[in-house]
């Protein structure tokens, strides 16, 4: 059963696939085709508090997505804004866990470096199921999963709101167009849906 605190009727919460605790909708905001978002069934806040069987099952969902994405659209980054209490700026406003894969070639460790916080600590990590055991005062985080697959953390009391979409749309030359609120992206979410609907009847055929 999906939470009703984070879908709504609205198109940008169609559903485009979905496993027993997860769904895939696309992005509000979505200033690149085939931003979309994994979001559990369960109201959580951060996907640190899965269990380790839901990890699993993350995990599998997370390759046949990201499988789709680099097929049509090019390499994926996935990134998670991960607050440890509600209200924080780290959350951007949707106190509710919700993984981002996007279509995207920059390397945003190094759009953090050059455009915001060069001296952010990012530790290396073997998925995202360890950032429960890595980030031991459970403090805000950032997740970020390269285009090859590897996977960092930084940790910090708070962050600024929606900075991965911030340094996206800085290397976009869209600077002022990172905020999910004001440019909801209408346009960009129905190609989005549309091509995950080829994709689906492709693979139902």
């Amino acid at each position: 059963m999906i939470n009703k605190k984070f879908f709504t009727e609205e198109m940008y919460d169609t559903l485009l696939y979905e496993t027993e605790h997860f769904t895939v909708i696309p992005s509000l905001g979505s200033f690149i085709e085939g931003w979309v978002l994994i979001v559990p069934k369960e109201e959580i806040l951060n996907f640190s508090q899965l269990t380790k069987e839901k990890h699993f099952e993350l995990d599998q969902l997370i390759n046949t997505i990201k499988s789709i994405q680099d097929s049509v659209y090019g390499n994926t980054v996935i990134f998670e804004h991960g607050p440890s209490a509600k209200c924080s700026k780290t959350g951007c406003g949707v106190d509710y866990a919700h993984l981002h894969l996007v279509p995207c070639e920059y390397n945003l460790i190094d759009g953090f470096q050059y455009y915001f916080t060069p001296n952010l600590k990012w530790h290396e990590i073997q998925n995202i199921a360890e950032i429960a055991n890595f980030n031991v005062n459970k403090l805000d985080y950032l997740y970020y999963r390269t285009q090859d697959n590897k996977h960092f953390v930084a940790i910090r009391e708070e962050f600024p709101s929606q900075i991965f979409r911030q340094i996206i749309a800085h290397y976009k030359g869209l600077p002022s167009k990172y905020d999910w609120k004001k440019f909801p992206e209408y346009q960009i979410i129905k190609k989005t849906i549309a091509e995950f609907k080829k994709i689906k009847v492709h693979h139902e055929s």
